[in-house]
């Protein structure tokens, strides 16, 4: 029974992400656009009806092949980001303290898979909007929790997996001895087991945080608080001082290796030893160390689970006051909706405001910071040969965190059942759609406009130059808001249980990200490859905002024409 569950989500969740999908858009509004003519009085159009099934197919194709493209682009976009990383640890490899790699890949890999699993398993597994009908269906409680905690844990592997590969393509090219047979093997069941640790510990909190919302008054709040709270935390710890000790060791791997051989890192010095030395003892305590754990919890919540599910949720009662009524414009309604919603769902908040927070974040730390940074910078000068305007690196920092904000692309899949009510409203369809990307505006370019002023204001950069590392990924926050709300409107997912869903396996935020990392990503080999022999850095950073401006309007127009039809095919 647990494999024939498994089976359906994956299927489910398949169906969702590939052009089986837009096959279904496509038909639907293929039979939509049949049904208006029959109602007008036009004979059915067979020979249209096979034209329209013949090019339904090609597109199929077309679209399939786009679909693969875009998740190849995505995993090396990704990948890259931890190239940077194992590189540098890469000498280690050639001396005794060989050990220390793997320590580090491990640390990445905890690390990373507790962020994103923490609220996600809150989302998918306790809060999803199908938990009363799976409670009346005859299957064990434990049962129902394996195929929601299988299904998240297959998305920690593919994350993982983009973190493996540039670590064991770097350790193959940079010391090709220091990974045997046994080693490999060790690796690949370590790459089953690592995800355990960070899973145990946000299957704990996420029922932990369940059962506190129940008990306390303004739930929503609570939960917002303590994300908000969690990921501040993560990030002081990851600037203040992870990315600084990860270059210390890789300067000098054996002055930390007794720190990385003991305490809460022991587990991962055992994988290690594993996989560089090929001892089997200690990568079997490092398995029991990492299973144990993710057991326990996982009995403690299969206990559970039913009375988590059903237990009953204080609420807060609402004393009524009388006060005058104020009136407002239908778009200024609609944008306090959007807001009141965005604050009443902690998932949603937690997903759409990351990216600006991150934003922030980063403008504070490089005001703190800014000596380092020009320090650095100059040492890069001296062993490169050549010097890279601190302006111009701070525009492709905050660019590339700018697009990650895209809070406006599943604000159509969010609406779900509640469409009908903004169908029947007196209200235009431009007015909806531009209270939809103003929702990108509150939580993504405000916040990228401050971070982005902190670093101009702070940079030393000359009064122009300013002005690009401020408005350049500002502007780029509206081109990510655009792209993300139009690609919901033509393939929304408006079938969905959980927010988790709704959000992280919505086709729209995956295609914006893509598509905006690969502008990005195609501008910076246009300027490697060409205007880097005729143009400064700086220079091409300008010419390519003035370019990133009349893109934006340019499909703002295309929003406002050609998304008003789109709206209106939507069921």
């Amino acid at each position: 029974m647990y494999f024939k569950l498994l089976k359906i989500e994956i299927m489910k969740l398949l169906s969702d992400m590939t052009a089986k999908g837009f096959r279904r858009a496509g038909a639907r509004r293929g039979r939509r656009a049949e049904a208006q003519r029959t109602a007008q009085g036009a004979a059915p159009n067979f020979d249209a009806q096979e034209t329209r099934t013949a090019g339904a197919a090609a597109k199929t194709v077309a679209k399939s092949a786009g679909i693969v493209a875009l998740a190849i682009l995505v995993g090396i976009s990704a990948m890259t980001m931890f190239v940077g990383i194992f590189f540098s640890m890469a000498p280690a490899l050639l001396t005794e303290f060989a050990w220390v790699y793997f320590v580090v890949y491990g640390i990445v890999v905890v690390s990373l898979c507790l962020i994103s699993t923490i609220f996600i398993a809150k989302s998918a597994i306790f809060d999803s909007r199908d938990n009363e009908f799976v409670l009346s269906v005859p299957l064990k409680p434990s049962l129902i929790l394996a195929v929601r905690v299988s299904m998240i844990l297959a998305s920690e592997y593919l994350f993982e997996l983009l973190i493996a590969i540039p670590a064991v393509v770097i350790a193959i090219i940079t010391a090709p001895g220091a990974i045997s047979a046994l080693g490999f093997v060790l690796f690949g069941l370590g790459f089953l087991l690592l995800p355990l640790f960070a899973f145990a510990a946000s299957l704990l909190l996420a029922w932990l945080i369940t059962i506190l919302m129940a008990k306390l008054p303004m739930k929503n709040l609570v939960a917002i608080v303590f994300a908000v709270g969690f990921y501040l935390l993560y990030f002081y710890f990851a600037f203040s001082g992870g990315f600084s000790k990860l270059m210390l060791l890789a300067e000098d791997a054996a002055g930390y290796s007794d720190k990385l051989s003991g305490g809460i890192l022991y587990p991962l010095y055992l994988f290690a030893q594993g996989v560089i030395a090929g001892k089997i003892t200690d990568w079997l305590v490092f398995a029991i160390i990492a299973i144990l754990p993710f057991a326990v919890v996982f009995t403690v919540l299969a206990s559970t689970f039913t009375r988590i599910l059903t237990m009953a949720k204080s609420e807060r009662k609402k004393k009524y006051v009388a006060r005058r009524l104020k009136s407002s414009g239908a778009f200024l309604s609609l944008v306090k909706k959007d807001l009141t919603r965005l604050v009443g769902k902690p998932m949603i908040v937690l997903n759409m405001v990351i990216g600006g927070m991150m934003a922030v974040i980063l403008g504070i730390a490089f005001v703190i910071n800014r000596e380092q940074v020009f320090g650095a910078l100059k040492m890069f000068e001296i062993e490169a040969g050549f010097a890279v305007p601190v302006g111009a690196l701070a525009v492709i920092a905050m660019v590339y965190v700018s697009s990650m904000c895209v809070a406006s692309a599943s604000q159509i899949t969010i609406e779900s059942k509640t469409m009908w009510i903004l169908k029947s409203a007196p209200i235009s369809v431009q007015e909806i759609l531009n209270s939809k990307l103003m929702l990108q505006v509150f939580v993504a370019t405000v916040p990228v406009f401050i971070g982005s002023a902190l670093v101009a204001a702070y940079s030393g950069a000359p009064l122009g130059e300013m002005a690009i590392i401020a408005l350049f990924p500002t502007v780029m926050t509206l081109l990510v808001g655009i792209v993300g709300l139009l690609f919901d409107l033509k393939y929304p997912k408006l079938q969905w249980t959980t927010e988790y869903q709704a959000i992280k396996q919505n086709k729209a935020t995956l295609f914006a990200m893509l598509l905006t990392w690969a502008y990005e990503g195609v501008s910076v080999l246009l300027y490697i490859f060409v205007f880097r022999h005729f143009a400064s850095l700086m220079t091409y950073l300008i010419g390519l905002f003035a370019a990133t401006i009349l893109l934006t309007a340019l499909l703002y127009r295309m929003l406002i024409v050609k998304g008003q039809r789109w709206w209106m095919e939507l069921e």
